[in-house]
């Protein structure tokens, strides 16, 4: 008898489903290899970024150890990392080479001492009670606010003789009613290029950042101190662009007094407190060395990517975010109802290790910041190290 051969025959409606399901099947298994990738990349960037930080943690305790000893150079072996320090003129220079692989290369310029520590930190006071304006604030005596150094004074840049400033008393006059006694100076547009190289500026009067709905920029290769001799008044948003820092620095030049203008005319009358305790208005009728932030008839926010050590009295007429240090000498004058400050401390100093342009410094000299060298910069390869460039 004849048997024919069987077949298994599949319809067509479970052929699909069997289909569905192989394609699931092999969806599944690439996002599983997707994902196990994306782990092991994850992965790799953690270990390469722990060995890049052990290996500014080792470089900067060997730099820190020859400069204590005062050995012009050295060498150390930590695991398995090879390191060579050698100093220069200017400072350090610091190899760490991991696993005979290419090494990476490290300057540690010199600094006189340490600066401020109130440049360290988001806000310092000297008034306890402005704890219930910035609570993150510290307190300090009188004495121990940032002060300019004598001798760098005499050698700073004075704005009246420079393309730096120019003077405007139109902006007084525009803002307050009989304007102000003292000099007005605002900046020119080419300011940004005259402050990039850095260093001390002196303002010998008032200085005035006008009102504008764009911040005024500036762009920064290293870091600048404007020390402003009169008043400081900011009526738009500071934005600072590059690697420098900005720090207006305000103080009442001599002959003057600074006071809380409790009644926002710009004037010395009655109602008004000076900062001084125990003394007399003496000066001109606008005081010096307070900051204003906002302007009569401005109200917009105030983003200030500058830091503000003020002598005097800070008078808000916005909401302001500070991002470099904010250091106050005198109190906090609100003369609308949303003036509001807030210290970020975004753009600190590290005081230990870098000093601020113009700044007195305390302590001994020491290394400054750590700063990677590029190993592909010309000379690098031919050399064992490399002398460490100027401070910023």
């Amino acid at each position: 008898m004849n048997r024919r051969p069987s077949f298994v025959v599949l319809s067509r409606g479970v052929f699909v489903p069997m289909a569905m399901a192989c394609v699931t099947t092999v969806c599944v298994a690439l996002g599983l290899l997707h994902e196990a990738a994306r782990v092991v990349r994850r992965a790799e960037d953690v270990r390469a970024k722990v060995d890049r930080l052990a290996e500014e943690i080792v470089a900067e305790a060997a730099t820190m150890e020859a400069a204590a000893t005062g050995s012009a150079s050295s060498a150390s072996q930590v695991g398995d990392r090879e390191v060579r320090v050698v100093r220069s003129v200017g400072g350090w220079t610091t190899s760490v080479a991991s696993g005979g692989g290419p090494p990476r290369w490290f300057g540690f310029n010199l600094v006189p001492g340490a600066a401020n520590p109130a440049f360290g930190s988001a806000c310092t006071v000297t008034r306890p009670d402005l704890k219930d304006w910035l609570r993150e604030a510290r307190c300090v005596a009188t004495h121990e606010l940032p002060r300019l150094a004598p001798d760098a004074l005499a050698a700073a840049m004075v704005v009246d003789r420079s393309d730096l400033c120019a003077q405007d008393p139109g902006l007084a006059l525009a803002t307050w009613s009989v304007g102000t006694e003292g000099m007005d100076y605002v900046f020119l547009r080419a300011a940004g290029d005259v402050l990039a190289n850095g260093g001390l500026v002196c303002v010998p009067g008032h200085l005035w950042i006008p009102p504008s709905a764009e911040p005024w920029t500036v762009r920064l290769a290293r870091d600048v101190v404007v020390a402003v001799r009169g008043n400081l008044y900011v009526g738009g948003s500071v934005r600072v662009l590059g690697e420098g820092r900005l720090v207006f620095y305000v103080e009442p030049p001599p002959g003057s007094c600074a006071y809380g203008d409790r009644n926002g005319d710009g004037l010395w009358s009655a109602g008004d407190r000076l900062v001084a305790d125990g003394g007399n208005f003496h000066g001109p009728l606008e005081g010096g060395g307070s900051a204003f932030l906002g302007l009569p008839g401005i109200h917009r926010a105030i983003q200030c990517d500058a830091g503000l050590v003020v002598h005097g009295e800070l008078h808000l007429r916005a909401p302001a975010t500070v991002a470099g240090p904010l250091v106050l000498g005198g109190g906090v004058t609100q003369n609308s109802a949303d003036g509001r400050i807030v210290a970020s401390g975004a753009r600190h100093f590290l005081p230990e290790r870098e000093v601020v342009p113009g700044m007195q410094v305390a302590g001994e000299p020491r290394p400054g910041r750590l700063r990677e060298l590029d190993r592909n910069q010309p000379g690098m390869r031919q050399q064992a190290l490399y002398q460490a460039a100027p401070s910023r």
